[in-house]
Parts: structure tokens; C-alpha cells; sequence
């Protein structure tokens, strides 16, 4: 409940100045309703349509490349957290993600570039990840 009243607060606060705004929001409200029943590929949708509206929108862009992770469409997660990523490179969730995405789909070159920018790693996984790359001699 609060992730979601938080993430409301954020749409609301990036939102939009044009009369799609509307429907942005809309969409992106129906995306949450949807997944908090359980229907992920129709929040996908309706994510979808709301970044139709407005590709910059990072709230909305990172829910999509999460829910294209949770669908098991990687590639499209990576696609989403990169676009986050270049609207703001110093989000570290985002940075963490493609870490452990390009990690698992076995490209530890681009796993490492990320990692790299991360220099208050206090996350667990990315510890592990971090040890794991340089006792592979790969950081």
C-alpha cells in the first residue's frame, strides 16, 4: 500500500502539462490496480500506454522494465532500465538493476561498466555480485 501511494505521489508530481496528462495518469493507475490483482501482462499495457503519452516519464518507465523482468522478457527490462537510466544516470536502483540484469544474461562487460558507478554499494546482492566479478578477475 505505501509503495503504491508513493508511486502515485511521484506520477502526480512528475506528471504532465498537456491535455494527455489525463490519460497518463489513468493508465498508469490502471496499471497498478491490475497488477495488484495479479494481471501483469494487462498492467503491462496500460504502462505501456501511458509511456505512449509520455516517454520520459521515469516513474512509468521503470515499472515497465520491471514487469518485463517479472514476465521474463530481460532484454525488454534492459531496454526500459536504459532508457531510465539516460533520463537519470545517477538512479541507483536503475544502475543496480542493469547490474544484475546484464549479469544474469551473461554480459559481464556491461555488468561491470555499471557497476563501477555505483561507490556506496550497500546492497547485499551487488556485494556479492561485486566479489564474485573480481575474483573472476573481471572488475
Amino acid at each position: 500500500m505505501i509503495k503504491v501511494l508513493l508511486i502515485l505521489s511521484l506520477i502526480f508530481c512528475v506528471g504532465c502539462s498537456n491535455s494527455n496528462s489525463k490519460e497518463e495518469k489513468y493508465s498508469f493507475i490502471r496499471g497498478i490496480n491490475l497488477y495488484q490483482k495479479g494481471k501483469k501482462k494487462d498492467a503491462l499495457k496500460e504502462y505501456k500506454k501511458a509511456y505512449e503519452i509520455n516517454s520520459k516519464n521515469i516513474v512509468v518507465i521503470k515499472e515497465i522494465a520491471f514487469l518485463s523482468y517479472e514476465l521474463g522478457d530481460i532484454n525488454s527490462a534492459i531496454e526500459f532500465y536504459e532508457k531510465a537510466y539516460r533520463l537519470d544516470s545517477s538512479d541507483k536502483d536503475v544502475i543496480k538493476n542493469l547490474v544484475n540484469l546484464y549479469y544474469s544474461k551473461g554480459d559481464l562487460e556491461k555488468s561491470r561498466e555499471y557497476l563501477k558507478e555505483i561507490s556506496d554499494i550497500k546492497d547485499d546482492d551487488i556485494l556479492r555480485l561485486k566479489r564474485v566479478l573480481l575474483y573472476k578477475n573481471e572488475v
